[in-house]
């Protein structure tokens, strides 16, 4: 094996959709239908995209997450503030 191939895609997800507070958390179930229809747009041009459930505490983590499984993006949604 070359040493070029430095790790195998785990993952046939390309985009991870999640939801933060101001803390950064990633576990405010208010978000799921926004994050089943962001992953569902995505997919629907062709990407592989996936949602995550409210099991992350940090954003660390689902960077983590993400980088173990070779996943490229990572979308967070966020409320505005008023």
């Amino acid at each position: 094996m070359h040493r070029q191939q430095r790790y195998l895609r785990l993952s046939r997800t390309r985009v991870l959709v999640c939801a933060a507070h101001g803390g950064g958390d990633a576990t405010d179930s208010d978000y799921f239908e926004e994050r089943l229809r962001t992953a569902a747009s995505i997919r629907a041009v062709g990407i592989g995209a996936d949602y995550v459930y409210p099991s992350f505490n940090s954003l660390s983590g689902l960077i983590d997450y993400c980088y173990d499984r070779g996943i490229a993006y990572l979308v967070i949604l966020k409320r505005r503030s008023e």
